[in-house]
């Protein structure tokens, strides 16, 4: 039992997260390896995916295509927001999105969800001389496969990778990675989509 009463029974359908029990939150993460294209417009990922609790559980494959111009920007750290944050004023500064993605997941039942939305993306240089390669997405879900066919919802990624010093992730030549992200997913799957909810 969680400090908050709830019974978790698997963290890989959270429960307790929900806000309607038609509605199916999941946590997954993936590792993987990740390919810069040779014109750095393009990156390919293919991981493989796991439970929170370190079970495989099938495959991710998804392209992130960049909207920078310059990877300097990258490292262009925002303002700190104005205060306060609990009366609704602003303005709140905008911030354009990196890059765009899609991408699909793949479940070991063989169910998919598939996905398209922006990232945000930035490199923290590290005391070393090295980086952390980090990217964030805010991406709608368009459909599924499986237990997910018709589905709709949101779906976010936290991914990094870890770049040593003296490596050029954009060389001119296709470089290789290692990456991780964590994923949630908030679904709606299209057999319950206008269905009342269960009691």
């Amino acid at each position: 039992m969680s400090s908050t009463g709830f019974v978790v029974e698997s963290l890989a359908n959270f429960t307790p997260a929900q806000a309607d029990p038609r509605e199916q939150v999941l946590m997954r993460y993936c590792n993987g390896r990740g390919r810069f294209s040779q014109d750095k417009k393009f990156i390919n990922l293919q991981m493989q995916m796991f439970d929170p609790y370190g079970r495989p559980d099938g495959y991710m494959a998804g392209v992130w295509q960049a909207l920078f111009t310059d990877p300097q920007q990258l490292l262009y750290i925002p303002p700190q927001p104005e205060r306060p944050f609990d009366v609704p004023v602003g303005p709140i500064p905008a911030l354009a999105p990196a890059a765009n993605t899609k991408g699909t997941w793949t479940f070991g039942d063989g169910s998919s969800i598939t996905v398209v939305g922006p990232a945000t993306t930035t490199l923290t240089q590290l005391p070393d001389g090295s980086y952390l390669f980090m990217v964030a997405t805010m991406q709608w879900i368009t459909n599924g496969t499986g237990r997910f066919a018709g589905a709709q919802g949101l779906k976010s990624s936290l991914g990094s990778t870890h770049v040593p010093a003296g490596v050029d992730l954009f060389s001119s030549a296709v470089v290789d990675f290692d990456a991780t992200t964590i994923d949630t997913f908030r679904v709606m799957p299209g057999q319950l989509i206008g269905l009342p909810p269960k009691l």
